[in-house]
């Protein structure tokens, strides 16, 4: 809540900063339409300020002082990178490919449960799973949370980079 003029208490919706730098990130996305959705709500004319105002900063801060952790670009064709997986991982990945075809429209909080369970049925470390899955998609070792950032991607996109990467040796 925010103190308004003659002192009426206004309620905002304050975005998280790194969500909107993350958003910004990704072009296919309508991201007034995203924080309505993370919102719960319509945008009002105080939070459509607020949120315009954080993405003049999150593009500015990406482009200036952001350490290269927070940037990032999903690869067009699988990252040479990913051709070090081990079978391990690329099972893992055939089996997140199958998760996704079968749940089109899994959440963020979905995908990050499914990873969890999947990985320890398989005995596999956390670090390397989420790494298998930022190295095709990212071509690097880290990146945003794996379920918000694969929530924010084209479903038929993913099957189809999960299953490439899964298949290729």
């Amino acid at each position: 809540r925010v103190e308004g003029s003659k002192g009426a208490k206004l309620n905002r919706f304050l975005p998280r900063f790194i969500q909107v730098a993350f958003f910004v990130q990704m072009p296919h996305v309508d991201i007034y339409k995203k924080f309505e959705e993370i919102k719960g709500a319509p945008l009002e004319k105080i939070d459509l300020e607020e949120l315009d105002l954080r993405i003049e900063y999150a593009k500015k801060w990406l482009t200036v002082w952001s350490p290269e952790k927070y940037i990032f670009k999903i690869q067009e064709k699988v990252p040479e990178s990913a051709d070090h997986l081990d079978s391990h991982h690329r099972e893992f990945l055939k089996a997140l490919a199958e998760f996704l075809k079968k749940n089109p429209d899994a959440t963020g909080e979905m995908i990050q449960t499914f990873i969890y369970e999947r990985k320890n049925e398989l005995g596999l470390d956390s670090a390397k799973v989420f790494r298998a899955i930022y190295l095709s998609l990212l071509g690097k070792d880290s990146g945003p949370k794996a379920g918000w950032l694969m929530e924010a991607l084209d479903n038929a996109f993913l099957l189809q980079r999960f299953e490439e990467v899964a298949l290729s040796s």
